[in-house]
């Protein structure tokens, strides 16, 4: 397999985790070839943990929309659209299901 795939996607990788360290070592079966790659850390720090972000309306089957229902504490459906999904507010939950 050609190598350049393997060092494009650690290259590719470095630069998108900054606190990690990276390694490569391909040799060709006789050894008279080598490639040593190594990307350093550039930062020491660790990112912050992502945060749970809500569903987007367009993104959410039935399947998921069931579970939501089960899972979440709203009773009203007004109140369980503006407060589980993302992008829709209040108002516009009022709209989509008058009372």
């Amino acid at each position: 397999e050609d190598p350049r795939l393997q060092v494009r996607y650690l290259r590719q990788m470095a630069v998108i985790t900054p606190y990690a360290r990276f390694g490569l070592r391909v040799s060709t079966l006789s050894e008279r070839s080598t490639l040593a790659l190594e990307y350093a850390r550039r930062s020491d720090e660790m990112p912050p943990s992502p945060s749970t972000i809500k569903h987007h309306p367009s993104s959410v089957n039935l399947e998921l929309l069931t579970s939501l229902l089960r899972e979440g504490k709203e009773k009203q459906l007004v109140k369980f659209l503006s407060k589980e999904l993302s992008c829709v507010s209040m108002p516009l939950a009022k709209r989509l299901a008058p009372s």
